[in-house]
């Protein structure tokens, strides 16, 4: 497949895969390099920091004051809340760390790679909206701002243009215009910026809520008049902090976004518990007094802090409390309703869109769908926006138990980025139609649950609904004897760099060398031929098939064993640098080529390609008569036959070179003698992988040269990947075409 390598604009160090699909990746959407990850504890704690101090969050909490709860209550509920949170977003953070993938190449793993569209789009739609809705609500207090300081401005705010003033307008863009410089510049400024706006928010709200402490006296009032007590008081508590839930249903999904930067797994869990559990206290304390102290000072609820910011009298204060709210909201909005929309669009249009161009897309869509008239209508919000996120709790479900509990959190990365047919998440055409069976009958009774009225009592349970129920769903339709491989990113890549063998400390070339049959013991005697073979410092592989014949002598052998030799590099989850198929005359080599970036070399037409370089006619020495026409068709293909004198059979099996070695090697030596006394040959080619180690008894007694295919498939591999040379891909040997393959992998004994 195409490498694709374009410059990442999201400053995070990623790993250039060479075996991608264009569709599929761009360097925005790889896996990030875990030695350039920067998002700390203390940059995971200031997203909290920014999203749960938001203005939204603070009319949520401060309501439930308005409902009857009182201090101890809220900061009850919110501890509930922030327990349940707190696990959530571990399990979502842990995936991105491990992986190193934004959310759309996270959902390949459960939906495949083309029906991953279907939960990045409804992720990403919502927060495109909300993205344009916050800019809006944000530019609201900037235009408060601007008539504080210039009330001769006042005349700019009266008309109307698509329904925001002039005024509006102005604020509004400038605000757009800063997020869009902020997001130009990738996720390493959004780290930054949300950094720098997390103490200040949190020094904001200290002050306000000290200087309303004091404003009241040095005392609040710890509830309402109408305050809640018995089996009430217990169900809004618990409500409140299932809401909570609903409220982060749309983060704890992509969460991922920003823990693939994640330095490590702990760093999470600290970010998260300072910024989840400690930091929703703190914020409950703040609201607490905050409404408390207002409502002791004249009986009344604010709905949000911009009340109060509205009443301070200091004028250098109001605009300082003005610009922390504005730096909140931004904050905000680009971790929340920015970054997702942008991997959305790089994830559709990959070969055109990276970070900072999707950014700009985003912020123009955010623009023109005139968010300020969305908002105030009533039915969208309710409807559109409700009906969407109502199905992020489906999707949650869908997607967590198919990554902790299906594949056990098994991932294999690369094969993320293809649309070869025999990878991991090609499932049929692309699309898991398991994981779209369990999606859409939790998504609708979630949506149902979202916005008919009937069941007003339990929409604010509507995400919980929708998650349990799509857990369950898929965990029931889920294939769980499908096998799982765990590859990383950085183990599976094949460098077609120029390697020098003699100087491999740093980065030793490995080689694959399969047997075509299952025995062992075989494999290990080719393993030692090849190492023999090997340059200092170049690694050698053995591997043995997991199912097949313990010997290969026919044509349904070899046809099983092609298939076996395919899987078995498949399922190989280490790096490497070349292939060698060990078995003489077999079919198997052009499917590995296909499936393959590295060279694959065949001891067949290794042995042959050497031998032509010796002498000036070959013959092939084999193991039984019915093996000959194999080898000939072999050597036919590759276009070697010219200066093959002669194909012989030694009339020893495959398990006889094992079991009696001396007897193989004197039957061996005899059509060796014939080949050369009758068919006039030069040079001989031992023609099977398990005469591995025979070359030196038969060359000593012949007195020609002898040619074992195992040691010739070693060097000739060693010097491909010196050359930086690999398997043309334009044509013949193109990847496969994306297509169904029924049944795939076949569900037969492995042992």
């Amino acid at each position: 497949m195409t490498q694709v390598d374009r410059t990442p604009t999201s400053e995070q160090r990623t790993t250039a895969l060479t075996n991608v699909s264009p569709q599929l990746y761009n360097t925005d959407l790889a896996p990030t390099q875990r030695e350039g990850r920067r998002w700390s504890a203390y940059s995971i704690f200031t997203l909290w920091a920014n999203d749960v101090h938001s203005l939204g969050n603070y009319a949520f909490a401060i309501g439930l004051f308005a409902l009857g709860l009182g201090a101890w209550q809220i900061m009850l509920s919110f501890l509930i809340g922030a327990v349940l949170l707190f696990l959530l977003l571990n399990l979502s953070g842990f995936m991105g760390e491990k992986t190193g993938v934004p959310f759309p190449v996270m959902s390949r793993i459960a939906f495949g790679i083309k029906g991953a569209q279907i939960p990045a789009i409804v992720r990403g739609g919502v927060a495109i909206v909300w993205f344009g809705v916050q800019t809006y609500l944000a530019s609201v207090v900037l235009r408060v701002l601007i008539l504080a300081l210039a009330p001769n401005l006042a005349p700019l705010d009266e008309n109307s243009i698509l329904g925001l003033s002039t005024l509006g307008w102005i604020s509004f863009m400038a605000l757009w215009v800063l997020q869009v410089i902020v997001v130009s510049y990738g996720m390493e400024m959004i780290r930054k910026y949300e950094a720098f706006a997390g103490p200040v928010i949190l020094a904001t709200m200290l002050a306000i809520a000290i200087w309303m402490f004091s404003e009241a006296g040095g005392s609040i009032a710890l509830s309402t008049r109408e305050s809640l007590t018995g089996t009430q008081m217990w169900l809004q508590i618990f409500a409140g902090g299932a809401l909570w839930i609903a409220i982060y249903g749309t983060f704890v999904l992509n969460f991922c976004d920003f823990t693939r930067g994640a330095t490590s797994k702990r760093s999470i869990t600290r970010g998260n518990f300072i910024g989840i559990p400690v930091n929703m206290l703190f914020f409950g304390a703040i609201v607490a007094v905050l409404a408390g102290a207002q409502y002791k000072l004249n009986g009344q609820i604010i709905h949000s802090p911009a009340d109060i910011v509205q009443t301070i009298p200091n004028t250098l204060f109001l605009v300082l409390a003005c610009l922390a709210l504005i730096i909140l909201t931004v904050a905000v909005n680009l971790m929340a309703n920015f970054v997702a929309p942008i991997y959305m669009l790089a994830n559709l249009f990959p070969r055109t869109l990276n970070f900072k161009r999707a950014g700009f897309v985003s912020a123009v869509i955010g623009v023109v769908i005139l968010p300020w008239n969305l908002y105030n209508s009533p039915a969208i919000i309710v409807y559109f926006l409700g009906g969407l996120g109502a199905i992020l709790g489906p999707l949650f479900g869908v997607i967590m138990v198919d990554y902790w509990i299906i594949r056990k959190a098994q991932i294999n990365v690369p094969d993320l980025f293809t649309t070869n047919p025999l990878a991991d998440y090609f499932y049929s055409s692309g699309v898991n139609p398991r994981a779209i069976a369990a999606l859409i009958p939790a998504a609708v009774v979630a949506i149902l649950v979202a916005v008919l009225p009937v069941f007003s009592a339990a929409a604010g349970f509507s995400w919980f609904i929708g998650a349990g129920l799509g857990a369950v769903l898929y965990y029931l339709v889920a294939d769980k004897n499908r096998l799982h491989r765990d590859v990383s990113a950085g183990s599976h890549q094949r460098s077609l760099r120029p390697l020098n063998p003699n100087t491999t400390k740093d980065k030793p070339m490995r080689i694959l060398v399969l047997n075509v049959n299952t025995t062992k013991s075989m494999t290990k005697s080719i393993g030692e031929e090849a190492a023999a073979a090997a340059s200092p410092g170049t690694e050698i592989i053995p591997l043995t098939p997991l199912f097949g014949a313990e010997s290969v002598e026919g044509n349904f052998e070899s046809y099983l064993a092609a298939i076996a030799v395919m899987e078995t590099v498949k399922r190989y989850d280490g790096p490497y640098d070349a292939v060698i198929q060990a078995g003489y005359g077999e079919h198997g080599r052009e499917g590995l080529q296909e499936i393959l970036t590295v060279p694959v070399v065949d001891i067949t037409e290794a042995a042959a390609s050497t031998a032509m370089f010796l002498g000036h006619r070959y013959s092939v020495v084999t193991t039984l008569d019915r093996t000959v026409p194999l080898i000939e068709d072999r050597l036919k293909l590759a276009g070697l036959t010219d200066h093959c004198a002669s194909v012989r059979a030694s009339g020893m099996s495959v398990l006889e070179l094992e079991s009696e070695p001396e007897r193989a090697v004197e039957a061996i030596l005899q059509q060796s003698l014939a080949a050369i006394e009758h068919d006039r040959a030069e040079v001989i080619c031992l023609g099977c992988g398990g005469m591995a180690g025979l070359k030196e008894k038969v060359a000593e007694r012949t007195g020609v040269p002898v040619v074992d295919g195992v040691a010739a498939a070693v060097k000739i591999a060693e010097s491909l990947v010196s050359l930086g040379l690999s398997t043309s891909k334009i044509r013949t040997y193109a990847p496969p075409r994306p297509k169904f393959i029924k049944n795939w992998p076949p569900k037969i004994p492995l042992t």
